[in-house]
């Protein structure tokens, strides 16, 4: 863990590419949910990594921006994904115009930040159509955060309410929890 963020993520690239966890997370399964039922054509994949998400995203002809707040996963990112464009940014200071994107994606990092109506107010305000918050579930497991970093299914769901979303969905995938936030 690093002094900016007890929760943040700062393990090895290899790590976040491992395919136990890409196994666990489903990436095509997430990312076709998302993109379902409207005409997403630009994705904000915010806590990025190595791409991941945003390789999936690629895949199906969206313009990708990704940010995430370490440079090193950020350079992997541009070597796996030359098409999409990455960018230095963090989640709790989220600086695009609004209406920049139409879906704004958070996969495996919205626990991470401890402000977390201020991240989905900003997400709201960047999304012209759609938040999607891919989260492990609130269960004790060997893989993934620790429980007393892992968040309610209730709580994201109570956030969302509070902000406004129009249209808000938890989605059981097979080892994830996705959460559909239409703007």
């Amino acid at each position: 863990m690093n002094s900016t963020n007890e929760k943040t993520y700062v393990g090895s690239i290899e790590r976040l590419r491992r395919p136990e966890r890409v196994a666990l997370i489903q990436p095509e399964t997430a990312v076709a949910a998302c993109v379902k039922e409207l005409d997403i054509q630009s994705v904000l994949d915010v806590g990025t990594g190595t791409g991941l998400l945003a390789e999936h995203f690629v895949k199906l002809g969206i313009d990708v921006t990704g940010v995430d707040r370490n440079p090193e996963y950020l350079k992997e990112a541009r070597k796996l994904i030359p098409a999409a464009n990455f960018q230095l940014g963090n989640m709790d200071q989220l600086e695009f115009d609004p209406d920049s994107f139409d879906l704004v994606f958070m996969g495996q990092v919205f626990h991470e930040t401890n402000h977390h109506e201020k991240v989905l107010a900003d997400c709201n305000r960047i999304a012209r159509k759609l938040v999607c918050i891919l989260e492990w579930p609130y269960q004790i497991e060997e893989n993934g955060p620790p429980l007393e970093h892992r968040l309610q299914t209730d709580d994201i769901l109570k956030w969302a309410e509070q902000i406004g979303f129009s249209k808000i969905r938890s989605i059981n995938q097979t080892h994830m929890i996705l959460y559909s936030l239409e703007v």
